[in-house]
Parts: structure tokens; C-alpha cells; sequence
């Protein structure tokens, strides 16, 4: 680091504190200060610019949770850790809560101290070059993350704090509210240089998931005819994302659990550990109290894993933000370079806000880039949407009704122009079939296909035109 960087230590136990200030010392650039009392702290913080504040969490007059809260009004971007002689995971999710990025038990490890400052301090010094790179490059970084109600601005908040620590994070969320999302905005923010490596655990065969996670060495099984690397070493200094991780097996979720902890692992057939640099993001879209009472997760992964937890709101909860989302996507699939872009018209942008979404935001970014598909005109109507959310049954859409539309300006369809309108609720029917026979199958492609006498790759191209994902129709259990 060539800058150098300045440490505020805080604990009133004097040998600890001089410990402490002691082994920060060693790290080089470091310039590190101690003070024994948290109240002169307090003043500090807001005459000084320090880099990283270390802080114990209980202390007289102004115990550390109180100056953790003070630094992240004061400087929101300095990096807290805590220490603590009183570990436990409720008290380490209260202070994360309250704006610390780390924590350390004490006694604490001098080796141990300087690689989660050292860390701490780097994670800083990305995430002011990324923000720096946004504005530059006019972006937000936020991704899909998209919403102005009270819940998702406190997702949005949470995510941002959560990606200072290197806290594994548990993910829960319906299909489709953006469980992936959360874990690339974490990588993203969170100054980790490697690769954003996710993996879909429901969608690899069982007998193949070891190998695929962990890796194999040459001969560890029939067909392993030569040496390789699993997902997980290939995560190495990123993120590791596990969707569904309730689809492993118990076994392998106790593998899993050891990795995590010890932050090595072997290969399948292999005799040598392997460093686990990653910071593991998992995800499932059921309630994780209901997979541990079935027997489906292991109660000790769930609680190694929940200490960072962020929980999505179904989109049917915050119905405020479904007109934010539809401009997100009408600016992301119509953008134009001769004109503006797309609108919505009242009376579709009122059948938007008053859909429930099953399949939550994922459902409307494909209703929005199918209606974008399907227009042949500047307004997206109800002549656009699919029959769900008309409640068409055959007859016309309420947009089609000539001759004027509903704010009376004129027709919603160009003049003339019924080659368009007719192939679009011939396409709104066609939109419709797909979804009848996949909730008759419960998503089943391949059944579905063939029960409705299509070639299974026709039906593919047909689900890809229309938006229709077949994950909606899937019982929660299966949903990958």
C-alpha cells in the first residue's frame, strides 16, 4: 500500500489495546493510534480522517456498539472491526447491523488481526475506484436491483454493508426476485478481485455434483482419466454462488460445512487440502426453518450461513416499484438512437401494478422485452400483454377498443394498422397455450412439448419468443 494508512485502535483494557497497536505497527504503511477511552474516540472521529477504526464492543461511558453506529453516520465508507470477548452469532449480526464490517474474538490472533485490516483497508481502496469507474462510465452498478419502496431501499442498504465484510451471506427469496442479483451486486462492491463463479445446484446430477464443486484427481473414479479443478478452486479470491444449496445432499452440505469453516478442501479422490479463498454466497427460494424442520438442510450449514442473511420481498409486496422496473426494462430493451424510447399506457401500466407476478420481477423483465417484441409502435398497450395479466378469454384486449384510448387521445393501435393488433392477440393466445401446458406438467418441457405434438426444440424457440419461463410452473421444491 503506498499511501499511508491510519488506524484508530479503541479499548479501554490498556495491555490489550497496546497489543493491538503493537501488531497493526508490523503491517507496513500502517500508522496506527490507541486510545483507552471510547468517549475521547467519539471526538476523534469527527476531527480526524482515519482509515480503518478497530473498536471493543463493550467499554464504559460509550460502549463500541454506540461508536460503531457514530462512525457510519460520521464516515459511512470507513471500515469498522469489532472486537469481542463475548462471541456469539447474535451479537456479531448486531453489530454488522449496526454498520461493522468484521469481527474478531478476542484473544485475538496478532497474524490474524493485520490480514483482516490489511484486508479491510484494500476492500476501501476497490470500492472507491469502482465507484469512481461508475460515475465515469454513467452507471449505478445496482444491476436489476431496482426499487424506491422501504423494503428494498433496506435491501439495497443491506447488500452495500454486508459487501464490506467477507461474511458468507444467506440469500431467501421467491423465484425470480433476484436472488442471483444480490450476489453479483456483493461480489461487485465487496473489492474481491476474482471471478463471480455460480452454480445452479439443482441442475447438476447428483452423482456428478461432488466432482463438479470440489474437482477430481486422475483415477478417482471410472472415467476420471485426468486431473481437474472443481468450481470452487476456481472461485478462488471471488465469490462462489450456490443457488438452491438445499438441493445438496446432506452429505455434501457437510462437506460444504467443513469448507467453510476451515477454508480448505480436497479434491474427489485427493489426499491434499486445498486453500479456499472464496466468500460464499448461497441461496434457496424456500423458508430455511422449513427445509431444517423437514430434514432437507442441515441445521449447523443453515446457522453458519445466516449470519449475513439478506431476504428478498416478492414483487407482489411492493407493488410502488413495479412502474420504476417497467421503465428500468423499457430503457435497457427499447432503447432507441432516432427518438425516444417506448412508453406504457395507462391502462397496461395499470394491469402491471395490479398483477400479483408469481414469478416476481424475472416475470415482468420477460413480459416487458415480449410486449417491446411483439409492438409495432411507440406505446406498450394491453394489446401487448399476455392474456394473464388481460383477462383476455378470446375477446379483444380493453386497449383495442376503438376508437380512442383511455385518456381519449386517440387510438391506441395506428389507423388501419389491424395486421398489427390481430397478430398480436394471436400472439397473446400463443403466450397463453405455453403457459396451460406447462402448468399441466408442472414444468416439465420435454412433456409439455410432447403432449402438445411440438418438436421439443420448437417449443424452446417458442418459450424464448414469449418471455414464458417454465421455472414459474415448477413446485417450490424443484425450482432451481
Amino acid at each position: 500500500m503506498s499511501a499511508e494508512v491510519r488506524v484508530l485502535v479503541v479499548d479501554d483494557d490498556v495491555l490489550e489495546l497496546r497489543r493491538c497497536v503493537a501488531a497493526l505497527d508490523e503491517e507496513p504503511g500502517f500508522r496506527t493510534e490507541g486510545l483507552a477511552r471510547s468517549s475521547e474516540a467519539v471526538a476523534r472521529l469527527g476531527q480526524d480522517s482515519f482509515d480503518l477504526l478497530v473498536t471493543d464492543l463493550r467499554m464504559p461511558v460509550v460502549d463500541g456498539m454506540d461508536l460503531v453506529r457514530l462512525a457510519a453516520a460520521h464516515n459511512p465508507d470507513l471500515p469498522v472491526l469489532v472486537l469481542t470477548g463475548y462471541p456469539s452469532v447474535d451479537t456479531a449480526l448486531a453489530a454488522l447491523k449496526a454498520g461493522a464490517d468484521d469481527y474478531l474474538t478476542k484473544p485475538v490472533h496478532e497474524a490474524e488481526l493485520r490480514t483482516v485490516a490489511r484486508r479491510l483497508v484494500e476492500a476501501r481502496r476497490v470500492r472507491r475506484e469502482n465507484r469512481l469507474l461508475e460515475r465515469r462510465l454513467g452507471v449505478s452498478g445496482e444491476g436489476d436491483l431496482v426499487g424506491a419502496s422501504p423494503a428494498m431501499v433496506g435491501v439495497l442498504d443491506l447488500v452495500r454493508r454486508l459487501a464490506k465484510s467477507d461474511l458468507d451471506v444467506l440469500v431467501v427469496g421467491d423465484t425470480g426476485t433476484g436472488k442471483e442479483l444480490v450476489a453479483r451486486r456483493l461480489h461487485a462492491l465487496s473489492g474481491r478481485r476474482g471471478r463471480f463463479v455460480p452454480v445452479d445446484c439443482g441442475a447438476i446430477p447428483e452423482a456428478l455434483l461432488e466432482s463438479e464443486l470440489y474437482g477430481h484427481e486422475k483415477g478417482a473414479f471410472t472415467g476420471a482419466d485426468r486431473q481437474s479443478m472443481g468450481l470452487l478452486e476456481y472461485a478462488s479470491g471471488g465469490t462462489f454462488f450456490l443457488d438452491e444449496v438445499q438441493a445438496l445432499t446432506l452429505s455434501l452440505q457437510a462437506k460444504l460445512l467443513r469448507s467453510l469453516q476451515e477454508r480448505r478442501f480436497r479434491r474427489v479422490g485427493g489426499t491434499r487440502e486445498i486453500q479456499a479463498d472464496v466468500r460464499v454466497v448461497a441461496a434457496m427460494n424456500v423458508d430455511p426453518g422449513i427445509l431444517v424442520a423437514e430434514g432437507r438442510l442441515r441445521e449447523d450449514l443453515y446457522h453458519r450461513l445466516n449470519v449475513g442473511r439478506v431476504d428478498l420481498p416478492p414483487l407482489r409486496e411492493r407493488p410502488g416499484d413495479v412502474p420504476l422496473l417497467v421503465e428500468h426494462f423499457l430503457g435497457r430493451y427499447g432503447r432507441s438512437d432516432t427518438g425516444p424510447g417506448p412508453a406504457v399506457s395507462h391502462e397496461a401500466m395499470a394491469r402491471l401494478e395490479a398483477y400479483p407476478w408469481p414469478g416476481n420481477v424475472r416475470e415482468l423483465q420477460n413480459v416487458i422485452r415480449r410486449a417491446l417484441a411483439l409492438g409495432s409502435h411507440d406505446l406498450v398497450t394491453s394489446l401487448d400483454l399476455p392474456a394473464a395479466l388481460t383477462g383476455a378469454t378470446g375477446g379483444p384486449a380493453p386497449d383495442a377498443q376503438a376508437p380512442g384510448d383511455e385518456r381519449g387521445n386517440g387510438p391506441d393501435v395506428p389507423p388501419g394498422d389491424f395486421a398489427a393488433a390481430r397478430n398480436a392477440v394471436m400472439a397473446s393466445f400463443e403466450a397463453d397455450f405455453l403457459e396451460r401446458a406447462l402448468r399441466a406438467t408442472r414444468g416439465d418441457v420435454s412433456r409439455a412439448a410432447r403432449d402438445a405434438g411440438i418438436g421439443r426444440a420448437t417449443f424452446y424457440r417458442l418459450l424464448a419468443r414469449h418471455g414464458v419461463e417454465p421455472d414459474r410452473f415448477r413446485p417450490a421444491s424443484d425450482d432451481g
